[in-house]
């Protein structure tokens, strides 16, 4: 029993052997045999691309847009009100000819008004 060759010699010789078996091939059935192997990759190319087609893609593109517009109305909806009219406030407070000082306590005034309101 001979021990194993490493398949790297296996393969080179099976290579030789196909090669000599290649070279002796009638020149009618080379150019047959080439032309099944074009046919072969040119459908090949074809099926890696299929999935890159436009009709392919728009469900993706409705899913991705549906997604992105529930997260943001999910996200719209938890914020407090606060935070909604924060932009405005801060055109305010930039515009203003007060000290800036007096808007860092601004929800103390607010507290102070309302109790204000409510003493009477």
């Amino acid at each position: 029993m001979k021990p194993k060759q490493p398949d790297t010699e296996f393969v080179e010789r099976v290579r030789q052997e196909l090669d000599r078996g290649v070279a002796h091939l009638d020149p009618g059935v080379s150019a047959r045999l080439s032309r099944a192997r074009q046919r072969a990759l040119a459908r090949e190319r074809e099926r890696k691309t299929i999935w890159l087609k436009p009709q392919r893609l728009w469900p993706a593109v409705a899913i991705a847009a549906a997604l992105v517009l529930f997260v943001m109305l999910i996200d719209y909806r938890t914020l407090p009100k606060s935070q909604l009219t924060s932009g405005i406030e801060d055109v305010e407070i930039l515009a203003s000819s007060d000290n800036p000082d007096f808007f860092d306590e601004l929800d103390f005034y607010h507290w102070l008004a309302e109790e204000m309101d409510r003493a009477g």
